[in-house]
């Protein structure tokens, strides 16, 4: 009998024991049928998703998936997209934990750890004060919202009256003068870019208003809800306010 080498003996050895421990490794659960139903609907709500209510309803299609199956990996990356999607940045992180909770081996590990950092960096983005107030604006968009009469020249006489309407995300001035009984709508005037702060529900944009000589900037101030716009100032050494009520 030919003598073999320790050090293949040794080999062996180990590539027997490596060949025992992978056969005697659980398979991973079966995913049940209903949890697959659940995963499939979800996957076309998103492949057919046209507003954030389709996703919002894939979303709660693949809980009801993980509801069933909590260690089904595929389910949980495809809600963290979902959830990304819907700027649902804390729930998007969560979920992909899941995954790599779930999936450590999966081809996809990798890149999802990467993702998840990179989420984290959209999320601190998403809560800047700018991206709040675009955010606000566009929850408001179309409204319209009518102030009181303004004067002209210092004459005293009431020639129109101001209104605000939110339009592509902006707040845009307009002016409603009255000529011979006939109301005439000025030419439209963005509001100038300006500076956002936000404290608790009420949002503050101030802008520097280069139109108007002798003038402090304008203090933009809108409470959560949208309910009422209120503008002030300084304008020749006069303080002034202009409060606008929604009408649409």
């Amino acid at each position: 009998m030919r003598n073999r080498n320790p050090a293949t003996i040794c080999l062996l050895l180990f590539m027997m024991c490596i060949a025992t421990a992978h056969a005697q490794r659980p398979a991973a659960p079966a995913i049940p049928e209903d949890a697959r139903r659940y995963y499939v609907q979800a996957n076309t709500r998103v492949h057919d998703a046209q507003s954030p209510d389709d996703y919002q309803q894939a979303a709660a299609l693949y809980q009801q998936a993980l509801a069933i199956a909590p260690h089904f990996g595929n389910a949980w990356y495809n809600l963290s997209k979902v959830q990304e999607k819907l700027e649902q940045y804390d729930d998007a992180i969560a979920s992909l934990k899941q995954f790599l909770a779930v999936s450590p081996n999966d081809p996809e590990a990798r890149a999802a750890q990467d993702h998840e950092y990179e989420l984290e960096a959209l999320k601190g983005k998403a809560e800047s004060p700018e991206a709040i107030w675009a955010k606000f604006l566009q929850s408001l968009e179309g409204g319209i919202w009518w102030g009181g009469g303004f004067h002209d020249n210092g004459t005293g006489a009431n020639n129109g009256r101001f209104f605000i309407l939110i339009q592509n995300g902006q707040l845009i001035h307009k002016t409603l003068r009255w000529a011979d009984g006939a109301a005439i709508p000025d030419p439209s005037q963005m509001i100038e870019e300006g500076r956002v702060e936000v404290t608790g529900r009420q949002f503050t944009y101030t802008f520097e208003a280069h139109h108007v000589d002798n003038c402090s900037p304008t203090t933009v101030a809108i409470a959560d809800g949208g309910e009422r716009i209120t503008e002030s100032g300084v304008c020749r050494g006069r303080q002034w306010t202009e409060t606008f009520e929604r009408k649409r």
